[in-house]
């Protein structure tokens, strides 16, 4: 395939496929309609699109070659539950990515928790164990709803 001519739309048609998405949430906002009944490739494709464009308060988000494999990679290895590492410069878009990922094509509850010289050890467990019950309502949430995905919890540690 050549990715260098894709636009948005044949990135989301892309994801849409290679995820097996059904389902798209509401402008790319927490209550993602996990529940509501599937969609044709077509239809989530287009709303994927929609929902990329009006991601971050209509900020949206461009998806390039370079970031349809990262996000690949990172959806890969967080369905196999395989923790990962995101290297790059200041200001390159891994924060943003990562609640790209987590947030809009995923439906999923995203937190970035910034560590710094100044955090310390009993602020962070205070913080992972806020994480932990927030995980825990998400997912017992889930259950009561009958959802068929319980919505999961991505915690971002930044520098």
């Amino acid at each position: 395939m050549d990715y260098e001519k894709y636009s948005t739309g044949d990135f989301c048609r892309e994801l849409t496929q290679a995820l097996g998405l059904r389902r798209v949430g509401n402008s790319c906002s927490a209550s993602a309609l996990l529940d509501a009944p599937p969609l044709a490739e077509q239809e989530v494709a287009e709303a994927l699109e929609a929902s990329v464009q009006s991601f971050n308060k209509r900020k949206g988000y461009v998806i390039t070659k370079d970031n349809y494999i990262k996000i690949m990679q990172i959806v890969q290895k967080s369905v196999v539950k395989i923790p990962f590492v995101i290297c790059g410069d200041t200001g390159c878009g891994k924060t943003h990515m990562v609640n790209f990922i987590s947030s809009c094509l995923l439906g999923d509850e995203f937190r970035c928790f910034t560590l710094h010289a100044g955090v310390t050890v009993e602020q962070f467990v205070r913080k992972m164990v806020q994480y932990f019950e927030l995980a825990r309502d998400l997912a017992t949430s889930g259950e009561k709803n009958n959802m068929l995905k319980p919505r999961q919890l991505w915690i971002l540690v930044d520098e």
